[in-house]
């Protein structure tokens, strides 16, 4: 029964002496009287001790075949016996917890729609994370350059500059910008970095998952074939359906914590980047307030943006009273085409008008007359005179 000289030695290593367990139940059974008091407690003991091997057998064979599945280098589309058939001819369900195959299928394939859902959201989320720190760096660009431009348009110069000026643009070129820059190394060493990570686990669960849909045909072609002596399943059919079988008990026992840790993850990362914004904001108020502190003259109270707003709007009001007075930037037409003339009531589409096409009164397009270049040159001339004449009228 076992090479152990005593029964310390052969519970030294309980996972690896395991398998002994019932046997040497059995053996203590055989010497017990059937008198005894414990004799039935010895037959429970070694009932259990038989499907706790059983179920340590079955998880050590679904192991061998999820490793087999997750190190095969073989492309999708392929099915072969790549696991050995000795170890799976006994692999089978745990009696003391019988699954329904329909709703352990279903739950695997809901559960493989929300690990996908979670894929499209982890992409979108740093997508939209990276987009965000980009545009706060492009506003604060864009405020520099406005800053420079406005310089200009007030006419500063080095030697007569604006103290206030300068300290606005010492906000936004050393403190501002270096924020923004710090915001995208921290949302990329922070953030980034760990949404990879996590997407990077979807790997083996979608192997799995890929393996498993690629033999369900196969599993269910074996589930509902006619088995006769002359009409049996083929070695790699059962291996097919084996495997199967162990991708989806295997998937349906850790899909569960697993999406749940995801989640955790995830949720994780979502308040994370709540905390680099909400710092990053108060950066940005203290910079502005320092400057408004700075700049303050003594007495006058912080009323918000909206006093900001009305006081530069009431000094720039003259410079926009000069800038609307200007042609440009008047919105009425200086300048519009004369209107066509004709002496006839018939209106002609403009695209027709260009191509000096005639309408008769049938409605029907004709061409122009060849008349010669002098008539048509005189026709002109004649028109010209008359248009002379007409505006000579109006002057007098």
């Amino acid at each position: 029964m076992s090479h152990a000289w005593d029964l310390a030695s052969l519970l030294i290593k309980p996972v690896q002496r395991l398998l002994k367990y019932p046997l040497l139940l059995s053996a203590i059974i055989d010497e017990t009287p059937d008198s005894h008091s414990d004799k039935e407690n010895l037959r429970q003991a070694r009932a259990m001790m038989e499907e706790v091997v059983r179920n340590v057998n079955e998880v050590r064979r679904r192991v061998e075949i999820i490793k087999d599945v997750l190190t095969s280098k073989k492309k999708p589309g392929t099915v072969a016996a790549s696991v050995n058939l000795g170890k799976m001819k006994n692999l089978r369900i745990s009696k003391t917890q019988p699954v329904d195959e329909n709703s352990e299928a279903a739950q695997v394939e809901r559960m493989s729609q929300e690990l996908k859902r979670i894929e499209v959201f982890a992409q979108q989320f740093a997508k939209s994370m990276v987009d965000w720190a980009s545009s706060m760096v492009k506003v604060v660009r864009a405020l520099r350059t406005w800053s420079i431009g406005f310089g200009k348009v007030i006419v500063l110069s080095p030697e007569e500059g604006s103290e206030a000026f300068e300290a606005f643009v010492t906000v936004v070129d050393r403190q501002l910008m270096p924020l923004c820059g710090d915001l995208e190394a921290l949302i990329f060493e922070r953030l980034l970095k760990e949404i990879v990570h996590l997407l990077k686990t979807m790997n083996q669960p979608y192997k799995l998952l890929a393996s498993m849909t690629e033999k369900e045909p196969l599993h269910y072609r074996l589930f509902n074939m006619n088995v006769s002596a002359k009409n049996r399943p083929s070695q790699t059919l059962f291996a097919a359906s084996t495997t199967y079988l162990a991708l989806r008990a295997q998937l349906a026992a850790e899909l569960p914590p697993y999406l749940t840790l995801l989640r955790r993850g995830f949720s994780i990362s979502v308040r994370r980047l709540a905390y680099i914004q909400t710092l990053f904001w108060k950066d940005v108020k203290d910079r502005w307030g320092e400057l408004w502190e700075m700049l303050r003259v003594d007495g006058e109270p912080n009323a918000g943006h909206g006093e900001t707003v009305a006081v530069w709007q009431s000094r720039w009001m003259d410079v926009d009273d000069v800038l609307a007075s200007l042609n440009i930037n008047q919105r009425r037409k200086i300048y519009q085409e004369p209107g066509p003339t004709r002496s006839s009531g018939t209106s002609v589409h403009p695209n027709l008008a260009k191509m000096e096409y005639t309408i008769r009164q049938t409605g029907r397009l004709q061409p122009p007359s060849n008349r010669t270049s002098n008539e048509r040159m005189h026709g002109h001339v004649r028109a010209g005179k008359g248009e002379s004449a007409g505006r000579v009228e109006d002057r007098d």
